[in-house]
This record gives C-alpha cells, sequence and structure tokens, in this order.
C-alpha cells in the first residue's frame, strides 16, 4: 500500500473509531436516560392524576353526604324533602338526578329533583344504576360508569339515609337501620378536564377506567382506541397491576406501579398505573417507548452529520499531511534515482525543521560529497582513459606512418564516424566509442608483415588472407583494455559486410554491431577519396556514387544516408570532406 494511502487511512481511522465509540456510548446513555425520565414522568403524573380525581369525587361525595346525614329525615314533609333534593342540584352542577328511596330500595313517589334538558334515558339509567346497589347497602358506593344519552360518562352515588330503627347486630347489639337512600346521577364530564389538564404531548396517552374496565375519561392519540375490544389488552394489564397493588405483601391500594404495557392497535410502551383512592378506578399514564426515545434518533443523526463532517476533515487533514510527508520523500526517491544513475551533486529543497527536512539535509550533502569525489574519480579516470587513448593513438599513427598513403587515414575515420553518428542522433557515450573505435579499427595492422602491408602493387590471394587477419589482431589488442569494450565491434567487425559476405565472421545485417557499420561507411569513404596504390583518389561525386551503389550490399542503407547528410554538412561549411582532391595531384603530376 502507497504511504500517502496509510496516512489517509490511519487518520481517517483514528477519527472514525472514537467518534463512533462516543457516538454510540452517547446514544445507549441517552437511551437509558429518556427511558428512566419517562418511566418516573409518567410515575409522578399519575400520583397526582389519581389525587386530584380522588379530591374531585370526595367534594362530590361530601355533598351529598351533608344533604344524606342531615336530622328528622323520617319527620320531614315531602315537600321539605324535594327542596332539599333540589338545593342539592343547584349547589353542585355535576349532579343531574337526584331521587329518594324507601328502606325496601323502591323509589318515593314525587321524590326525584331533575336537571332541566336532561338526556333522554338517563333517567332510567340512573334508577336501574341505584337498584343494583339496594337495598343492603351500608355505605355510600358508587355504580359501574355508564354513557348517558349525550354519550358523557356518568356514575349513581348511593348514600344511606340515617334512621331510629334498632336492628339486631351479629355481635348481640343494636343498630340503627337506614329510613331510606339517597342516589345522585353524577355527570363525569368535569373528570375530563382534569386528565386533560394532565397531558404530557409526545404521544402520551392518559386513560381512567371504573372497576368494571369502563373508560370514564381520556386524553391522547389512542382515547377511541380504548373502548370496546382496542383496549381489551391494557384493561387486562391494568387489572393485572390493581392485583399486583391490592396483593403484594407491604403494599396498600394507593400505590402506584411503573411498568411496560402494551398500548391498543399495538407497540410497547412506558408507564405507570395508579389506583384512585376510596375507589376501585384505575388512572394509566403511558407513553410509546419510541416517543419515549425519539430523542435518540435525533442525537444520532445529529451525531451521524457530525461524525461525517468530522470525517470528511480528518480525510482532508489527513491528505494534507500524507502530501506534506510524502512530497519530501518523492523528491528525495527521484533524486535518489539520479544519483544512482551517476547525476550527482542534485539537491533537495526542503526547508523544514523536522525529521524529513534533516533526511533532506543528509541527503544533499551526501550528494555534494559524491559530486566531489565523482569528479575526483572522473579526472583520474578520464586521465587514465586519455593514457591508453594516446597510447593507442601512438600505435594508430605508427602504423599510419608506415604507409604515406594511408597517413591520417585513422584520425579521418574517426571523424567521419562521429559526424555520422551525430546525424543518426546517436547518445554521447556512443559518439565516444565511435571516436575511439574509429582511431582504432586498424590498429590490428601491427601484426602484419611490413613486407605485405607497405606492398605498392596490388596483393595476392595469400597475402589479401594474412591482410584480412588483422580486425581479429586488432581486437585482441584491445579486449585486455576494459573502458574500449564499447568500441571492440569496430576493430572486428569494420569489413563486415551488409549481405553477410564480410570477414572475419561473415555476419550480415542489424547483426553488425552498428557502431561497425558507421566505421565501415567511414572507412570506405576515405579510401575511395584518398590515394592508394592501386586507385587514385576519387572526386566527391564520384565517391558519393560509389557509396550509393554499395549501399545495401557492404553497407548499411541508413548509415550510408546519414554519413552523406554529414559530408553535405562539412562540405557547406567548408571543411574538407575528401582525403586528397585529384586536380591538386595532377597539376604536380
Amino acid at each position: 500500500m502507497r504511504l500517502s494511502r496509510l496516512i489517509v487511512l490511519l487518520v481517517f481511522a483514528v477519527a472514525a473509531v472514537p467518534a463512533a465509540l462516543i457516538l454510540g456510548v452517547t446514544s445507549l446513555s441517552t437511551r437509558r436516560v429518556l427511558l428512566a425520565n419517562a418511566r418516573e414522568l409518567a410515575r409522578e403524573r399519575a400520583e397526582r392524576l389519581r389525587l386530584r380525581l380522588a379530591d374531585q369525587l370526595a367534594s362530590t361525595q361530601r355533598a351529598i353526604e351533608v344533604a344524606a346525614r342531615r336530622p328528622g329525615w323520617p319527620e320531614l314533609s315531602d315537600d321539605a324533602r324535594r327542596e332539599i333534593l333540589s338545593s342539592l342540584l343547584a349547589q353542585r352542577e355535576e349532579i343531574d338526578v337526584a331521587t329518594l328511596f324507601d328502606p325496601a330500595g323502591h323509589p318515593l313517589p314525587g321524590m326525584q329533583a331533575a336537571a332541566p334538558a336532561l338526556p333522554p334515558g338517563l333517567r332510567e339509567r340512573h334508577l336501574e344504576a341505584a337498584a343494583a346497589l339496594l337495598p343492603d347497602l351500608g355505605k355510600a358506593a358508587w355504580s359501574p360508569v355508564h354513557r348517558a344519552g349525550d354519550g358523557h360518562p356518568a356514575a349513581t352515588l348511593v348514600e344511606a339515609l340515617p334512621g331510629r330503627l334498632a336492628r339486631a347486630r351479629d355481635d348481640g347489639g343494636e343498630a340503627t337501620a337506614p329510613a331510606g337512600f339517597l342516589a345522585v346521577e353524577v355527570d363525569l364530564e368535569g373528570l375530563q378536564a382534569i386528565v386533560s389538564r394532565q397531558s404530557l404531548g409526545n404521544q402520551t396517552q392518559i386513560a381512567v377506567f371504573d372497576g368494571a374496565g369502563t373508560l370514564v375519561a381520556s386524553d391522547g392519540p389512542f382515547g377511541a382506541a380504548l373502548e370496546g375490544d382496542g383496549g381489551r389488552g391494557l384493561r387486562a394489564a391494568l387489572a393485572d397491576a390493581r392485583r399486583s397493588l391490592e396483593g403484594a405483601e407491604g403494599r396498600g391500594p394507593d400505590d402506584v406501579r411503573i411498568g411496560s404495557y402494551e398500548l391498543p392497535g399495538g407497540g410497547p410502551a412506558l408507564g405507570a398505573v395508579g389506583l384512585v383512592p376510596s375507589t376501585d378506578w384505575e388512572v394509566a399514564v403511558l407513553t410509546p417507548r419510541a416517543a419515549a426515545t425519539g430523542l435518540v434518533g435525533r442525537v444520532q443523526r445529529e451525531g451521524l452529520v457530525a461524525l461525517c463532517v468530522g470525517l470528511a476533515f480528518a480525510a482532508l487533514l489527513g491528505i494534507l499531511f500524507a502530501r506534506r510527508v510524502v512530497g519530501p520523500l518523492r523528491q528525495c526517491v527521484a533524486e535518489a534515482l539520479d544519483v544512482s544513475r551517476g547525476i550527482f551533486g542534485r539537491e533537495i529543497r526542503v526547508r523544514r525543521r523536522d525529521e524529513l527536512g534533516d533526511l533532506a539535509h543528509t541527503f544533499n550533502y551526501m550528494s555534494k560529497q559524491l559530486y566531489a569525489y565523482d569528479s575526483e574519480t572522473r579526472g583520474l579516470y578520464e586521465s587514465l582513459e586519455r593514457g591508453y587513448l594516446e597510447t593507442m593513438v601512438a600505435l594508430a599513427n605508427s602504423i599510419d606512418s608506415k604507409d604515406p598513403y594511408t597517413r591520417g587515414h585513422s584520425q579521418r575515420v574517426a571523424d567521419l564516424s562521429v559526424a555520422t553518428g551525430q546525424r543518426l542522433r546517436l547518445p554521447d557515450r556512443t559518439l565516444k566509442h565511435l571516436l575511439y573505435g574509429g582511431v582504432l579499427h586498424d590498429i590490428g595492422k601491427i601484426g602484419i608483415p611490413e613486407r605485405i602491408l607497405g606492398k605498392q602493387a596490388v596483393l595476392t590471394e595469400d597475402e589479401m588472407r594474412i591482410m584480412r587477419e588483422h580486425p581479429v589482431i586488432g581486437a585482441a589488442i584491445v579486449s585486455p583494455v576494459g573502458f574500449l569494450a564499447p568500441s571492440l565491434p569496430c576493430v572486428r567487425s569494420h569489413h563486415e559486410r551488409w549481405d553477410g559476405t564480410g570477414y572475419p565472421d561473415r555476419i550480415a545485417g542489424v547483426e553488425i554491431p552498428l557502431v561497425a557499420r558507421v566505421v565501415n561507411v567511414a572507412d570506405t569513404w576515405d579510401a575511395c577519396t584518398s590515394d592508394r596504390p592501386y586507385q587514385e583518389a576519387m572526386s566527391f561525386d564520384e565517391a558519393r556514387a560509389v557509396l550509393e551503389r554499395l549501399s545495401g550490399s557492404q553497407c548499411d542503407p541508413d548509415v550510408v544516408r546519414a554519413c552523406l547528410e554529414a559530408l553535405d554538412l562539412w562540405r557547406a561549411e567548408g571543411r574538407p570532406a575528401v582525403a586528397s582532391e585529384p586536380r591538386k595531384r595532377a597539376a604536380h603530376g
């Protein structure tokens, strides 16, 4: 993996892992806190609601008790009794009907007061509810909740009237038998206002049920669903809560229990259930679990947004840091590669005061030292090379000096070879090899007998065979010199022909080293334009025609073309392009 990618990934991971852990821990902690708060808030609301409902019911019950316990009920006239009933309705607006019953539980004729515009059927419901509680009633009692004609919840409260008749008690004593009963129809719509004022919002459901499981009042999105079968599951859970509250050791009926419940229509809820004091009514305050923990989702969303922004910033920071680190390293690698190629003295321009700056400073110091050592070594090498070359040139000159016709031949071949190589766009190192090879291409003639080398006539077949050994002799002389190894093909193969009929190895085409092909063309040109015992020097155009004729048979066509271009350039510059001019020789003839 690239270092820059690794740095970016590391910075990204360093930023992402702690942020993700913090987000996860925060979400879990927030969820626990929200659930605990929802339970506690539900408990407080349930406790407050059940006490307010108890106060409201107790207030109504106290007003009825005051009326029922008035002394002398048996002696009162019918008008007085009706006045008491009417005043009771006037004092308490929640009372719709008030009825007197005899001790046997039968309604007394004409002893009933009712509010104006009474809903239809309410009187009958009132009498039925009272009859269900009578006659065996020892204390005030509430009937199950029922619905009035206008749909309002209502209940019948029955209170015994004190009498003077004595009766035997189970313990042998005497008790006062009731003189009759007072039954009132109480409209419970006012309880709905108390419930609504306790609303928590946030989809919280508040419900009040009587002992039979009938809905008295509710507030929240599930109000209608709590009626009938929709609220059966919740009512069953409330019944279990009632039994646990009333039956657990050390607990009383006024306790509130916190737990988990199932909402109408499904879905878990957190809430509290309590019993209304002095009644068998139940109060439930429920909050959907999803609503109670809804803030967690918001925290998670905002946290994810913050996490993404942080990770983007971390990635950007990682990229910048990677560039700051990798940039100098890349420079160092590039310069080190140049140094490995022998280009010394290169410097890394990094102005930093850290480890990378120290690395760049150390590299620059090393490069300068290598440059100094290289300059010194190059000087020694060039001096040694020059010494070798001067020795070889001296040998070549000694050979040329044996034949006045070939004096200067080696140097001219070397110069033309270099010029041809330049037209072929050969690198400087190869041009140097051409220079050495051109100077030394005939060095092997030092091993050829002088009688053959200096013969002024055409050589015989045997003499030619001996003369053709000079490339091999020259190669043997040059091969021990290491720095002349690239020039060795010029010495051994400069008489090889393009068509494969040359010597000594009879190789053809591109199998012939390029430097040897270049020296071959230059050698041929100088031979054509030099005076030889067996021929007179040709003119420029004559020699050009010969080279063009030999192109493709003896000589490489591309090299011939480059050589002629070099000669044309020499001629344009006024440099000598031929070894001897025929006209000058004729003038001295």
